[in-house]
């Protein structure tokens, strides 16, 4: 995957801050959310997103650059607020019907 490439070439010069993988969607997705090292860096706070497309066999990495801790932090939430389109979590099962009392024969007089 290319995202685990870039990660990997550039695991000197960035701190992993968090991530988070929806796998649930049609087009799973993986974000990170990175900063540098280097305190010279005028823009520090790097957002990357891969996304797959399943059918097509391809992935899709974006980067985002940022000056501000701020600026980084709005970019994944509106990210992640935005609708996703995923397999539906099935509903909690019905509940059991409540058993029939045993069948007692009536007696005739």
């Amino acid at each position: 995957m290319a995202l685990e490439g870039r990660l990997a070439g550039d695991g000197d010069h960035y701190a992993l801050l968090c991530s988070y993988t929806d796998d649930l969607s049609d087009t799973p997705e993986t974000t990170v959310l990175l900063r540098a090292v280097d305190e010279r860096d005028p823009q520090p706070f790097r957002g990357l997103v891969e996304a797959a497309d399943l059918a097509a066999g391809t992935h899709t990495l974006r980067e985002s650059r940022f000056t501000r801790p701020e600026e980084a932090t709005q970019w994944w939430d509106r990210h992640w607020s935005r609708p996703r389109t995923g397999v539906p979590i099935a509903p909690p099962p019905a509940p059991s019907p409540a058993p029939e009392p045993p069948f007692t024969p009536s007696r005739s007089r």
